[in-house]
């Protein structure tokens, strides 16, 4: 069953604070914070925290796995797919690195309205 509650509120905290999201990587330390992606900010949300290490890409540290309160690690990517009562596949096209803002806004919007997720070009402006 989707998590209306969780989608609704990862796509805000973008909306409020689009410095720190960047759908490219699921965690990555900069300037600004912790910036992550979808996936990345509906872990965080859910209570997970971000499990970071040095990066190939750059200054930054990034990560891809989470830990729950007992400090056990996850892969961030499924842990989201789980929270949000997503499918692989609906997950996977949520979590795809290229969406922008207005697409993960429609890809919501279809997934509360109880629609079946199209592929994410069917969402671009």
């Amino acid at each position: 069953m989707r998590n209306i509650a969780l989608l609704e509120a990862t796509l805000a905290k973008i909306q409020d604070h689009p410095e720190l999201h960047d759908q490219s990587l699921v965690f990555q330390r900069n300037e600004c914070g912790t910036a992550a992606c979808f996936m990345g900010w509906a872990c965080m949300l859910a209570g997970y925290t971000p499990v970071l290490t040095g990066s190939f890409f750059g200054p930054h540290t990034t990560g891809s796995v989470v830990a729950d309160a007992r400090g056990r690690r996850h892969i961030a990517l499924l842990t989201a797919y789980d929270l949000l009562g997503l499918t692989t596949d609906e997950g996977a096209k949520l979590a795809a690195p290229y969406n922008t803002v207005r697409q993960l806004e429609l890809m919501v919007k279809a997934l509360v309205n109880g629609e079946e997720l199209g592929h994410p070009d069917e969402y671009k402006d």
